[in-house]
């Protein structure tokens, strides 16, 4: 039932996109869905190094090893994303302006902060 549950998900977020084109509304989710996986790989390089990658690093240290840091285990992810679904890319944030240990964000359809629907800003981090 897993495998089955695990299938669904992973044909509905990856490769249906690919199949029949994206909209405003599969962008949005797979932009979601691509920031929740980098999230995911932010707090396992702070879990190995003893902290999160600094914002000059950026998200390039979880693809390549800054030099002199001390238990990275990387790479992890198996490709570094830099633009969300609409091209635009990703920004990182960290401390975060809002409260939160660091911050992925996409801009939307328009690539620039605020709006609404497509144009809507989305954002994953670490809660404090």
């Amino acid at each position: 039932m897993v495998a089955v549950l695990l299938s669904i998900y992973y044909f509905a977020d990856r490769i249906w996109p690919k199949i029949w084109g994206t909209n405003g509304v599969t962008r949005a989710i797979a932009t979601q869905a691509e920031m929740t996986d980098v999230c995911i790989a932010i707090d396992k390089f702070q879990m190995d190094c003893g902290r999160y990658p600094t914002q000059g690093e950026g998200l390039a240290a979880l693809d390549v090893k800054p030099s002199g840091l001390v238990g990275w285990r990387g790479p992890y992810l198996k490709q570094v994303p830099s633009h969300d679904e609409w091209g635009h890319p990703y920004h990182y944030r960290v401390p975060s302006s809002n409260g939160k240990r660091y911050e992925v964000i996409s801009y939307g359809a328009d690539g620039v902060p605020g709006g609404d629907g497509e144009d809507a800003d989305q954002s994953d981090g670490s809660v404090e």
